[in-house]
């Protein structure tokens, strides 16, 4: 009878009862099975592992119960594959590969009571076990895992997944990451994502045209203007166009598949996408949903390579040309665990008036940054691409070094849990240095690195480390990690506690050092605003030190104007703070009123939900 019929008999006999004779037998039935504590050679103490087997049994009988208890990692090993050595030593002392002898390993045939005539020391390691070298053993890679299983889902025709009611009903389950509904998106941006998004964007914006650029959307717009009888001829049409400018897209079947695409272009391997277009014949046009559809034909794309995509230490960028009858639109995809599309420049109408040169400078330069971006990926995608490991994560923006105030390069890497990612607020620390400091890594559109140095020094905020301009308007700011307790107990030593935790009589003695240091600020250099002096953005040390966060909003005096969608619902802010208008020094000595009200009756500023919006967060 096999080990785990017998383990179940056994536990369904107990089961019956636990009272009388009964716990005799129970008793008994503890002492004829063994705890064996083992791990796979190599492998962190942290994986290892309980088997429960009887010492009547044997050593081949042990294989099978570990290759079992090993699933999915042994799947492809056979059970007598596996060599198993007795050891007894500290868990944390888990042997090396050449303390191992090979002719001191187990044999198949010997029973256990052989080697463990006595229960083992529940607390010390007993068994060390190896598959034989013939037979490779691939660690399981989570990330690896998530993505293939994404990938396999079924999928039909791309055109028929992409009309309207399909892909609504799609997105009830949240399976593209494109912003449609609102709530189905990502916090991080593809322009967070992969550099070259970012770049695309400045380019759309900063690139100088050529007469190159200039006559070939001239001829475009010509093109593109006229009526075609349908979408076949039309995307005919563009194709020719660009490939006359120099990009050179086929409408081909997508590998094995009957699919065809409008047009895309392939690595050189032909592993991955690096440009998919799409297209329809007018804006009223009946089917399917253009920018839908160009996102389903990436997925189909991913799904039919050979090349084991899901491997790859790479988001996979690809650009989307989307073509609906005299306009166009473009859009940058990626895939970390699902498939994520976000729109890179505003639609373009090719059928402008022919005095209107600012539209003509606006596709000029738009092709111009394709032409740039398809550059990048064709270089990317021609160099060797690392395989994930399980630490490894694409969970988080990009940038992984900056540069210090001196001008080294300093590297760093990113925590595995991110608790804030989803105000893009990210902890990790440095590496490739003695220090291996914790810091804080903050990616944001506005910030003012001289008011958080004006505050830093003053020992009122964390130290500001690096703040460096990226792509696509976005600014990375790097500071001093602090130890925040949002904990109901005893504050931690050292720790520093929100003062949005702390009642008003708590408060009351920081008052004047907090007035003070915002007094002082507002003269600091011509004058600073902060704009946001919310109890959310204070936190208090053990010693009533109290740090200062969120220069988001902060600037100049006369300069600095409030942000889009400032929330005036849920928090108490003073007249005249709204959208668009200047942030003046009497906003930011009301809002400390709010934070320490005396006779007034009013509750302190009430803390706002998290949104994605951009207004201030404490780190």
């Amino acid at each position: 009878m096999a080990i785990g019929a017998r383990m179940i008999r056994n536990c369904a006999f107990l089961a019956s009862s636990t009272r009388g004779p009964h716990r005799v037998v129970a008793k008994h039935f503890e002492k004829m099975y063994k705890l064996l504590n083992c791990i796979v050679l190599g492998d962190d103490p942290s994986h290892i592992f309980e088997i429960k087997i009887e010492p009547t049994e044997s050593v081949s009988a042990l294989r099978q119960a570990i290759k079992d208890a090993k699933k999915p990692h042994f799947d492809h090993v056979a059970a007598d594959d596996l060599e198993l050595w007795r050891v007894d030593l500290p868990a944390d002392e888990a042997p090396k590969n050449h303390t191992l002898d090979p002719k001191q390993s187990l044999s198949a045939v010997a029973k256990l009571s052989k080697f463990f005539s006595e229960q083992p020391n529940e607390e010390h390691l007993h068994i060390v076990v190896q598959p034989q070298h013939t037979v490779p053993v691939v660690p399981r890679i989570p990330l690896v895992d998530t993505r293939l299983a994404y990938l396999k889902k079924a999928s039909g025709a791309p055109s028929a997944g992409a009309k309207p009611a399909s892909f609504a009903a799609t997105q009830d389950k949240e399976e593209y990451l494109c912003n449609r509904p609102r709530r189905v998106a990502d916090s991080l941006p593809v322009t967070l994502l992969d550099p070259i998004f970012g770049e695309f964007v400045d380019d759309c914006q900063n690139y100088q045209p050529t007469d190159h650029d200039n006559e070939f959307v001239w001829k475009l717009s010509e093109n593109m203007s006229s009526f075609h009888p349908d979408e076949l001829t039309r995307m005919n049409v563009f194709r020719q166009l660009l490939r006359g400018y120099g990009i050179i897209l086929h409408s081909s079947a997508i590998g094995s598949t009957k699919y065809t695409t409008d047009g895309h272009l392939l690595s050189a391997d032909g592993n991955f996408v690096q440009v998919i277009l799409e297209g329809k014949n007018e804006i009223g046009g009946r089917g399917a949903e253009p920018f839908a559809e160009s996102i389903l034909y990436y997925h189909k794309i991913l799904k039919e390579s050979n090349a084991g995509v899901e491997k790859f230490r790479s988001v996979l960028p690809c650009i989307h040309i989307i073509v609906f009858g005299a306009c166009i639109g473009f859009a940058g995809s990626v895939f970390i665990e699902k498939v994520q599309c976000d729109v890179l420049a505003p639609i373009i109408p090719l059928f402008w008036h022919s005095t209107d040169l600012r539209m003509q400078e606006m596709a000029a330069r738009t092709f111009g940054a394709l032409k740039i971006a398809i550059e990048k990926l064709e270089k990317l995608y021609s160099s060797p691409i690392i395989h994930l490991e399980a630490e490894d994560s694409l969970r988080h923006p990009y940038p992984q070094t900056y540069t210090s105030s001196s001008g080294h390069i300093q590297e760093f890497s990113y925590d595995k849990t991110q608790m804030l990612r989803d105000r893009r607020i990210f902890f990790g620390k440095t590496i490739n240095d003695a220090a291996e400091s914790k810091i804080c890594i903050k990616f944001v559109r506005h910030y003012s690195p001289e008011a958080h140095r004006f505050c830093a020094n003053q020992g009122h905020a964390p130290d500001l480390i690096a703040y460096e301009t990226l792509a696509g308007g976005w600014k990375m700011v790097i500071m001093d990690a602090l130890d925040i307790d949002e904990g109901l107990l005893a504050q931690r030593p050292g720790s520093y506690r929100p003062l949005s935790a702390m009642a008003v009589s708590e408060r009351l003695p920081l008052k004047e050092a907090i007035t003070c240091l915002i007094e002082e600020l507002h003269k600091y250099n011509g004058g600073y605003v902060h704009g946001d002096l919310r109890d959310t953005n204070f936190v208090v040390g053990d010693d009533n030190q109290f740090m200062l966060f969120d220069f988001d909003w902060a600037g100049p005096i006369e300069k600095a104007r409030y942000p889009m969608h400032v929330n005036r619902t849920d928090i108490r802010r003073p007249e005249g703070v709204c959208d668009g208008k200047k942030i003046v020094a009497k906003h930011d000595l009301e809002m400390l009123k709010y934070l320490f009200p005396e006779q007034d009756g009013r509750e302190p500023v009430r803390k706002r939900p998290r949104l994605s919006t951009g207004e201030g967060s404490s780190i």
